[in-house]
């Protein structure tokens, strides 16, 4: 399981990465992940993406998907009440509520975070996973489902990294099903 600190860093920036899909400064983005000292949680997929001289269409999406992984993490640290339903999208204001805004210090969040039970944070795991497993049998069969496939695999892929499946960075981090 990742420490309540990396989780927290790991929110912060996966917050940045959803504003620079948004269009926000990427320079500033950048100056202030290293002004709080958190460019090191920046995963190189990321580091390319901030700092890179443009993003394309594709990229500010998948950017802006993060917010779904953003989600349970949220969810594990306990700033929102749960993971959320995996038809549909997250509640983005309620996030950025609970996260310090860009450009503000994360100090505080950074060290003041609490992570809910192992068994908890693995329960929800497991019960991503069988909704992901469902979404991609559906897909893979015609089938229906009322899950979307984009959301419960970005919040697979959060789940997964916090319980720190198979040891993999974030970048790495597979959904398998």
């Amino acid at each position: 399981m990742r420490s309540p600190e990396a989780v927290a860093r790991r929110c912060v920036v996966l917050l940045a990465v959803v504003g620079a899909g948004h269009g926000v400064d990427r320079g500033a983005l950048r100056d202030w992940l290293h002004a709080e000292g958190l460019w090191d949680d920046v995963s190189p997929r990321e580091a390319s993406l901030l700092t890179g001289e443009s993003m394309t269409k594709q990229e500010s999406v998948n950017a802006t998907w993060r917010v779904e992984a953003l989600q349970p993490l949220a969810w594990a640290l306990g700033l929102v009440d749960e993971v959320g339903s995996p038809n549909g999208l997250c509640d983005v204001a309620r996030l950025q509520q609970a996260i310090p805004e860009l450009g503000a210090s994360t100090a505080a969040f950074v060290g003041g975070a609490r992570l809910r039970s192992d068994e908890v944070i693995l329960e929800a795991n497991e019960v991503a996973y069988q909704q992901h497993w469902e979404a991609r049998d559906a897909r893979l069969n015609g089938k229906e489902t009322a899950i979307d496939i984009g959301v419960i695999q970005e919040r697979h892929l959060g789940l997964n990294w916090l319980i720190g499946y198979e040891g993999q960075p974030w970048d790495e981090v597979r959904t398998d099903t």
